[in-house]
């Protein structure tokens, strides 16, 4: 076996022009590339993934995949009873896509309060924005907003809260998502936060 580099340029082949080492690795270990990955290394415009041997022709094309669907963003930041997501993220789908998500353990069976919130903002004005969280797949808060007359080239965004209190008795996956009203028009989230806090 010998080592293998695999250079692809940050300003051209990663879509929003940035990378993150601990995501990309991440989506790497979480693919179908068969081959093990050694280390990812970043100088100046170059992104050099090593592997430990060369890859096959598929995974190579599944290793292309992935930088080209690469958002860059860091990891969400996740503790027991909170997930944390600053860096910003984008689609311009109107499928529902997960900005973060986080397995919650209940202290007690009970009432818990769960909150959400981030900045949004669009592409394009008079487009809605939509975000909501699930409970166990279930959603139970959301949120819809028009970009009015002011749009994301503008450095526009709107503040977005919502609450909503859920009987948890057992482990469960809590996920903020968001997406766009409109097919081809680009919904951005930045600054999200969901937490959980029991009552009583």
């Amino acid at each position: 076996m010998a080592a293998t580099k695999y250079t692809y340029s940050i300003s051209s082949d990663f879509p929003n022009q940035k990378e993150d080492t601990d995501r990309l690795t991440q989506e790497i270990a979480d693919s179908a590339i068969v081959t093990a990955l050694d280390y990812i290394d970043t100088a100046g415009d170059d992104c050099d993934i090593w592997f430990v041997d060369a890859l096959s022709g598929g995974d190579q094309t599944t290793l292309d995949t992935i930088v080209a669907n690469h958002s860059g963003d860091p990891l969400p930041v996740v503790a027991d009873n909170y997930v944390k997501s600053d860096g910003e993220t984008l689609t311009t789908s109107t499928s529902w896509q997960t900005k973060a998500s986080f397995s919650y353990t209940p202290l007690y069976e009970g009432d818990h309060l769960i909150t959400y919130t981030a900045l949004l903002s669009c592409s394009d004005t008079g487009v809605f924005m939509k975000t909501h969280i699930t409970v166990g797949g279930t959603e139970e808060a959301s949120a819809t907003f028009d970009s009015s007359n002011k749009n994301h080239s503008d450095g526009y965004y709107t503040d977005v809260s919502r609450s909503v209190v859920v009987s948890l008795t057992d482990v469960v996956t809590i996920t903020l998502e968001f997406c766009s009203s409109e097919s081809g028009k680009t919904t951005y989230i930045k600054e999200a936060l969901v937490t959980v806090l029991p009552l009583g």
